[in-house]
């Protein structure tokens, strides 16, 4: 959630190809940086390609840890403000080196 910005959010279904499918997909991301297009797959952006590989592998990491932690139970989601107050954290700690 750090790296991402929160949850993965899921675009709704458009088209491939289409500007719809863009809107939909600028619309999920937010202010994220990455979102899942309904039937398509991911899209994971950054300041550079580098950047846009390493959110998407987080984002896989993350999604395998996900399926096996409910395949055991209930997941606890860590509160939107915790997550703010991490991110926080991690970006004021990387702007000083």
């Amino acid at each position: 959630m750090i790296y991402v910005g929160g949850p993965v959010k899921l675009a709704k279904f458009k088209q491939a190809g289409t500007a719809d499918l863009g809107a939909a997909v600028v619309e999920a991301l937010g202010d994220r940086k990455a979102a899942l297009m309904a039937n398509h797959g991911l899209v994971a952006v950054g300041k550079d390609l580098d950047e846009a590989e390493f959110v998407s592998e987080i984002v896989e990491i993350h999604a395998k840890m996900y399926v096996m932690a409910k395949s055991l139970g209930k997941i606890n989601v860590v509160p939107d403000d915790i997550v703010r107050s991490w991110r926080e954290f991690y970006y004021k700690k990387m702007k000083s080196y």
